[in-house]
């Protein structure tokens, strides 16, 4: 069973739609500015992906729980001008699968200071509701009327992209119809950012934000964290034809491992293992593979062994495959970024063209990867490989071909 993209739907730092965000990659316009919603004057590094609060729909609750009112403004986008054909499926054949990472903790943070303050009585009795992992995703199932299977996965910077893989593999068994696919996160919070900056893995230029992001670089500092929420609305080839839909791509594989070998140093042989998985199901796609959207997150150790696997996995062919890595733009999106990656990677598609690496100036040469650098490159791309390495050894990968 073929599986084909149906729709997508985004808002990150630098776009509230596709096309905005579509546009702005190309140009290279950064997301990563200096943090504006809250108050950070006591936060270690006050850049990031942020998402302006005005950007967010009128009477929301973003204060309350900011992931549903991102994550309602990508499905939107995505699911609303499909859902007048969902009644041509049996609800339980469409199901909904998520990836998150701290969504919910500010809120749990929030209600233990009234704990402390002895001011119980104002903690809501929804607090644990909205405080748990699948709140957007479940109010995702709800809004849309799906009775199919309601998954959200968090396995850290890798969690979207096995939320894609695994609706994925439903599809294409022939268990489900339609799957809506979902990536949101929100780290940049106060208490968030305290202690990613403890593990000194936080880049920081509050001079240049923009040029804080740098990938694949030898001076990179660490990651940028970034915010924001897509949607992917995935469909059997039997659902595309049924809602007279133009596919965007197809989704053809899927590969995942864990890296048991250390916590936050990943190990290259696993990244070889979850893209060699990514071809499980069409082994014979792995000699058209000409593009990898990178996890490429700006640590320089991992970002060395993501090269040395890319080498190690594709060989010789590597030297026809272009790199490059979304979060040098937006940020890194954490529980989110995968989701990100694959819709960034189905625009390229699309428009035949590459976004930059930003601030790539002095690449790791040992590897002889064709990193996309500092401006947009024309490109073709015919199939290509989305890769997400999460600290704590959870891999995804998954294979995405172009429709002509």
């Amino acid at each position: 069973m073929r599986v084909y993209v149906g729709n997508m739907g985004i808002i990150v730092s630098n776009g509230r739609n596709v096309e905005e965000f579509g546009n702005n990659i190309f140009t290279g316009k950064s997301g990563i500015k200096k943090l504006t919603n809250y108050d950070y004057s006591d936060a270690p590094v006050r850049i990031g992906g942020e998402v302006l609060n005005e950007w967010l729909k009128s009477g929301s609750d973003s204060m309350d729980e900011r992931s549903w009112a991102l994550l309602e403004i990508a499905a939107e986008e995505a699911v609303t001008p499909l859902h007048d054909k969902f009644p041509l499926f049996e609800a339980d054949r469409i199901g909904v699968f998520s990836g998150t990472s701290y969504t919910g903790s500010e809120i749990i943070l929030e209600n233990y200071k009234l704990y402390l303050n002895k001011q119980t009585y104002k903690i809501s009795p929804m607090t644990m509701i909205k405080a748990m992992r699948y709140y957007s995703s479940s109010n995702l199932a709800r809004k849309y009327k799906t009775e199919g299977p309601l998954l959200t996965y968090d396995t850290a910077c890798s969690s979207s992209l096995h939320a894609l893989g695994n609706a994925y593999k439903m599809v294409h068994s022939g268990v489900l119809d339609i799957a809506i696919v979902a990536g949101v996160d929100t780290p940049l919070t106060l208490t968030s950012i305290i202690c990613w900056d403890r593990l000194r893995i936080l880049a920081n230029n509050e001079s240049s934000p923009e040029k804080a992001a740098m990938p694949f670089d030898q001076n990179s500092s660490g990651i940028v964290l970034g915010e924001g929420a897509g949607v992917i609305v995935l469909a059997s080839e039997k659902a595309i034809d049924a809602m007279k839909v133009k596919p965007l791509a197809e989704v053809a594989g899927y590969g995942y491992s864990n890296d048991p070998t250390h916590i936050t140093k990943s190990n290259p042989d696993y990244m070889v293992k979850s893209m060699q998985k990514a071809f499980s199901d069409h082994p014979e796609y792995k000699d058209s593979v000409n593009y990898i959207q990178a996890h490429g997150t700006g640590t320089r150790v991992n970002d060395m062994e993501e090269s040395r696997a890319i080498r190690t996995f594709f060989g010789d062919l590597t030297k026809n495959i272009k790199v490059n890595s979304i979060k040098s733009i937006v940020g890194h999106l954490i529980g989110g970024s995968g989701i990100t990656s694959a819709i960034a990677t189905v625009i390229q598609m699309k428009e035949n063209k590459l976004h930059p690496t930003l601030n790539l100036n002095s690449p790791y040469s040992e590897f002889n990867i064709n990193y996309v650098g500092s401006k947009s490159e024309s490109w073709n791309i015919s199939s290509a490989i989305i890769n997400a390495f999460a600290f704590g050894g959870s891999f995804a990968s998954v294979l995405v071909r172009r429709i002509d």
